[in-house]
């Protein structure tokens, strides 16, 4: 959402999964993912069921630990480690759930359609005239889901 808010002329339409343009609090599960991550990285791991045991260990779901397990790559040495960088992802962590636009300011007038899990919190009714006003050719689809598909 906001590459296509800051710079329109690289994006044809959008797609948002469970998202909205709004400031929102993360789910405190996500802590415990990046410290699980982080240790599957200095563990210099070479088989993604030890990477899954150490995320087994804050997270019993076993298709949320398989949605993060998707992100490892084999680094030097072969060891695992994941395709965003851990450490920014920490670092940010604070931020991730902020929203630095206004829809004032700035809109994307192209097509958007946001996917909306009905069981998860992350676009909450009240966020929906928000969107409209970022994205006003969007499209909202509601799907029986939590965040995770689920």
């Amino acid at each position: 959402m906001t590459i296509a808010l800051r710079k329109p002329s690289l994006i044809s339409s959008i797609i948002a999964v469970d998202n909205a343009p709004i400031e929102a609090a993360l789910h405190s599960s996500f802590g415990g993912y990046v410290r699980a991550m982080h240790k599957i990285e200095d563990s210099h791991l070479t088989k993604t069921k030890e990477a899954d045991a150490i995320l087994a260990e804050v997270e019993s779901d076993i298709a949320i630990r398989q949605f993060l397990l998707r992100n490892l790559v084999r680094g030097d040495g072969g060891h695992l480690e994941f395709r965003i960088p851990v450490k920014t992802l920490a670092r940010e962590l604070d931020n991730m759930a902020a929203f630095a636009y206004h829809p004032d300011k700035v809109r994307f007038e192209k097509k958007a359609l946001f996917v909306r899990g009905t069981q998860s919190p992350y676009v909450p009714d009240e966020a929906i005239p928000v969107i409209g006003r970022f994205f006003p050719l969007f499209r909202l689809k509601d799907i029986d889901a939590g965040h995770w598909g689920e």
